[in-house]
């Protein structure tokens, strides 16, 4: 599937990227740069922050990014086990449906046994 990547745009900056000739290469070293050295920043003309890359990753993984303040940071790409779907992911349908685990597990099909486990690794490794 390749590889995908967040990029958090200025749009306050978009008048400079428009006219910025070299920023797609610029962009384009950015992205790269997160296997190696992280560059995030990328300018545009009076902009030093025209965009902003917060991470990169396999096309078969969901990552869950929360994004202000002209930047952005992986919240979650921990995914349980057999589904699409990260455990903040899972936290959230709980808060946001009152349901329990085991409610929210039943309707939308995600294994209970696998939900139970990757909930207890992010609490064991919080404590």
């Amino acid at each position: 599937m390749g590889y995908n990547c967040t990029v958090v745009v200025l749009h306050d900056a978009l008048d400079q990227i428009e006219k910025d000739p070299n920023f797609g290469r610029n962009l384009a070293n950015a992205i790269m740069s997160q296997y190696g050295h992280p560059r995030p920043c990328v300018s545009a003309g009076n902009h030093c922050n025209a965009a902003y890359v917060v991470e990169s990753h396999h096309a078969d993984h969901d990552v869950l990014v929360q994004v202000g303040g002209n930047m952005g940071r992986v919240v979650e790409s921990r995914m349980i086990e057999g589904t699409r779907v990260t455990v903040a992911q899972l936290i959230a349908e709980i808060e946001e449906s009152g349901a329990s685990l085991e409610e929210v597990c039943l309707e939308t099909g995600w294994p209970i046994d696998a939900a139970k486990k990757a909930l207890k690794e992010v609490i064991d490794r919080m404590i």
